[in-house]
């Protein structure tokens, strides 16, 4: 239960009055605890917080995903974390069990719903995001908690990498705000009331400006950059784009085989369009026979991968809720980071398109200098009248 005893907290929204806002709680003690995935905004993230924060000030938390998580993330995160604290986390569930539990209790009747709820998907989605409170979120804040009554912290502030140009929802995110039924608690062990933040460090940086903080920190990417995709952290994000999905399923052709038999076992598939259902096969354009030809066999990954996955093509899931597409290729990117390369230079925007200059009745009549505008909206207007 929240306490009365602080003062209602109004979230910030601008970047340097955050800022000011968590170097102030530094200097009150405060424990910054660092969620990191280990790929690029994490990485990020972290290198920045080392230059502000002191060492035993910083935690930083990794949510394991079982065995959806890219090979090797923890290690990674290890590996950038030297000289500080770091603790893994895991949930007692995976994505494909927590599907199976949630399926399990739509089709239950309950006082609310007395004719159960078998028409409502089990598969998060974008407004439904219960991977990451459930995988994520949930375990992290258990185990940052626990750390901070270990360690004697009662200030706590969560970083997280969530970046706005990722998608308009994650750029309507303040820049800091409290943690919902955590900020105020009491530690039932401590019995001190506790300061729990929520603070966004790198929400104003493009992809860019992340790969060159990256390029910087002397730290090598996470290596399933390399193998094409555009995030690290799932091998099967069913949130992400199209690409990372046919790359993650050709990877890993077992778990992809098991997504499509859990849509066949809980009668929803991951998408929807329009009211249609969306198969992973259908999405990806990969049958779970194809993919699994790429088990243990890496001439044949690599023939699918060139056949199947179009390159530099970012198409996100349906449904019209999802990040947008990338544009412009960033200045560095993630093979770059591994081999060493130098910054690439971005693609030139295309011009901006001119407006149409609007036309009215009286311009048409008097032809108020507008030439060949006016012309065509009079022969326009004419062939509307016949």
């Amino acid at each position: 239960m929240a306490s009365s005893r602080l003062p209602p907290f109004e979230p910030i929204r601008d970047s340097a009055e955050a800022l000011r806002f968590a170097m102030k709680k530094r200097d009150e003690g405060a424990l910054f605890a660092v969620n990191h995935s280990g790929g690029k905004d994490s990485q990020a993230m972290l290198t920045k917080l080392r230059g502000m924060i002191p060492p035993d000030q910083l935690l930083v938390v990794h949510a394991d995903l079982g065995r959806l998580e890219d090979t090797g993330s923890w290690e990674h995160v290890q590996k950038l974390s030297g000289g500080l604290k770091s603790i893994v986390c895991r949930a007692e569930k995976d994505l494909l069990q927590m599907v199976r539990r949630r399926r399990a209790a739509l089709l239950r009747p309950t006082a609310k719903y007395p004719n159960a709820r078998a028409h409502v998907s089990p598969w998060p989605d974008s407004t439904f995001r219960q991977c990451t409170s459930d995988l994520k979120r949930g375990p992290s804040t258990k185990a940052t908690k626990r750390y901070a009554d270990d360690h004697g912290f009662h200030i706590i502030v969560d970083a997280l990498g969530l970046r706005a140009e990722e998608s308009s929802k994650r750029a309507k995110l303040p820049k800091l705000t409290t943690r919902e039924r955590e900020h105020g608690a009491q530690s039932q062990r401590t019995r001190k009331i506790r300061q729990w933040y929520v603070w966004h460090p790198i929400h104003d940086l493009t992809e860019a400006e992340v790969w060159k903080i990256v390029k910087s920190s002397g730290h090598e990417a996470h290596p399933v950059y390399e193998t094409g995709k555009t995030r690290a952290g799932c091998k099967l994000c069913i949130l992400g784009n199209k690409r990372d999905l046919q790359i993650g399923a050709l990877h890993d052709p077992e778990l992809y085989r098991d997504f499509v038999k859990l849509e066949q076992e809980v009668g929803h598939t991951v998408h929807y369009q329009s009211g249609k259902k969306i198969g992973l096969e259908e999405w990806t354009g990969i049958p779970v026979a194809v993919a699994m030809r790429a088990k243990g066999n890496p001439a044949e990954l690599a023939r699918l991968i060139a056949q199947y996955v179009r390159p530099e093509r970012q198409e996100q899931a349906p449904k019209g809720r999802r990040l947008p597409l990338v544009g412009d290729e960033p200045e560095v990117r993630a093979a770059d980071i591994i081999r060493g390369a130098g910054a690439v230079k971005p693609k030139p925007s295309p011009e901006p398109r001119r407006p149409r200059q609007q036309v009215t009745a009286d311009d048409i009549i008097h032809g108020h200098g507008l030439g060949s505008v006016v012309d065509d909206a009079v022969r326009r207007a004419m062939k509307g009248l016949k």
